[in-house]
């Protein structure tokens, strides 16, 4: 027999630090700033041979947005990324009628 696997459950609170905390964990948290959809962290990973940067993003209603890139996308390109995310309000959402 197999234990049986159950889902931990949490507050939205609990599920979003976990979320963006899936996306840290190992790396050097290097920055943290704000950006227009939420607030931002910058980790960094120093390899062997390439160190990279990722940037993690949770938004107010609790969404968790991961973006990478490889050795040859520097912190800059990834700013202008996470800059460029907004956040759209459902109520803004145009009509799909």
């Amino acid at each position: 027999m197999r234990p049986r696997f159950v889902a931990p459950s949490g507050s939205k609170y609990q599920v979003t630090r976990w979320l963006a905390g899936s996306q840290t964990k190992g790396a050097e948290i290097t920055d943290t700033f704000l950006v227009p959809a939420g607030d931002a962290v910058l980790t960094t990973t120093r390899g062997s041979e390439v160190t990279t940067h990722d940037i993690v993003i949770t938004t107010p209603a609790g969404v968790v947005v991961a973006i990478g890139g490889n050795g040859g996308l520097g912190e800059p390109e990834l700013r202008a990324v996470a800059n460029g995310i907004a956040v759209q309000r459902p109520e803004a959402t145009p009509s799909t009628r």
